[in-house]
């Protein structure tokens, strides 16, 4: 399906997205619904166009079948380009970008490759007119830059000294990012607004949704991609070293990034206790993985770094604490009772904290259980949030 330019004319500006997933991928991660909850929120005042990739993730190649490959497609309130691997080239992005004539480029990442082939495609062709707004979604933080990093400083130095990023709007999750981004474009001046999250999580959820909680056993989740970055293998090592013989259930829910390594920690589960049970369930639907949230007590993620963790607001959502690094803009978890943000550097404190979750009673779980939710429903309803990116794109864009 061709996009005509009399189904494109409008009076709201268009903004052109290049990402490298998009619904209906279940494994993309956080980065697909930076852009859905964009899509979501703006609609109404901007036209929105996503160039992406036609399959799952890096390691599920499969052409999605419930769109079509190489045409635009509507998915809700956005038209979709599904672009095959051979296709990223920049002779189809300058096609795409001259049939929309965009008022506006959003760019959901440094390094995927949709967006980098606009950035080459904007570069050779002196295509500096249109604005670029650029989320780096945390690929800049020191924990994303350790994997692969020979790889992505040789990159980041050939796109420093091509001018690759050079006249672009960068925006950040927190202050904290932006320094990140600064550390390495020293004249960048980021724009700062938080990721956006969707209107509503469970919006039904009641505490009794929660499983009992009896000193002794424990339901604990680790809902996310597994690589290096969300750092599986140590969480594994913690639980290998907790106190013998408690009732401890890990529910491990997502896909695989990172096949040696989810053999290195499959090598750890076999050694593990027999009183500590592995259910492995693999890739899951949004639903599937709220519902699953749902169904444990304890959300644990001992990740090297998020820029913002829409799984994170999810298990809130769904009343489960927290048991993270301090490597999270969700510290104040602490203050408010609703988890633990521990460095990776105490790993006594961590198989500490596994034991009180353990040994926690019913009336204590209950209360911390509330406290997560309500966590999360205040950010929720956080009212200077849209505004924030709202902000940015009139700055950057207009109206």
């Amino acid at each position: 399906m061709s996009a005509s330019s009399n189904e494109l004319g409008t009076a709201k500006k268009r903004i052109l997205v290049f990402c490298d997933y998009f619904l209906p991928s279940r494994k993309g991660g956080g980065g697909t619904w930076t852009v859905v909850n964009l899509i979501d929120r703006f609609c109404d005042r901007y036209d929105f166009f996503v160039v992406t990739r036609n399959h799952e993730s890096r390691t599920d190649l499969a052409p999605f079948k419930s769109v079509d490959s190489n045409a635009w497609n509507t998915i809700g309130n956005a038209r979709v380009y599904y672009l095959s691997s051979d296709r990223i080239t920049v002779g189809t992005i300058e096609k795409l970008t001259n049939e929309i004539s965009p008022d506006g480029i959003f760019l959901n990442s440094v390094f995927s490759k949709p967006a980098v082939t606009f950035l080459r495609f904007r570069k050779s062709l002196h295509f500096t007119n249109v604005p670029v707004i650029l989320a780096p979604c945390g690929e800049l933080s020191q924990g994303a830059l350790s994997i692969k990093r020979w790889k992505k400083r040789a990159f980041l130095t050939f796109a420093k000294a091509f001018g690759l990023y050079s006249g672009i709007n960068w925006k950040a999750t927190t202050s904290y990012e932006s320094e990140e981004i600064r550390r390495i474009f020293r004249n960048s001046l980021p724009h700062v607004a938080a990721d956006l999250p969707p209107r509503a999580i469970l919006p039904d959820f009641l505490p009794s949704h929660k499983p009992p909680k009896e000193p002794g056993a424990v339901k604990l989740i680790y809902y996310s991609r597994i690589d290096q970055k969300k750092n599986l293998l140590f969480l594994l090592d913690i639980l290998s070293r907790v106190k013998p013989g408690q009732n401890v259930k890990l529910t491990i829910a997502g896909p695989v990034d990172n096949e040696s390594y989810w053999n290195k920690c499959r090598e750890k589960i076999a050694r593990l206790e027999t009183s500590i049970s592995i259910n492995i369930v693999g890739p899951v639907s949004n639903d599937e993985g709220l519902k699953l949230l749902a169904a444990n007590h304890f959300f644990i993620l001992p990740t090297l770094g998020e820029n913002f963790g829409y799984v994170i607001l999810e298990a809130l959502a769904a009343g489960c604490p927290m048991l993270t690094t301090d490597r999270t803009i969700w510290n104040d978890i602490v203050r408010r009772n609703a988890g633990w943000s521990i460095p990776l550097s105490d790993t006594t404190r961590w198989i500490e904290t596994i034991d009180r979750c353990i040994d926690m009673d019913q009336a204590n779980y209950l209360s911390m259980s509330k406290n997560a939710r309500n966590k999360a429903i205040d950010w929720l309803h956080a009212s200077d949030l849209e505004d924030a990116t709202e902000k940015i794109l009139t700055e950057v864009i207009g109206v």
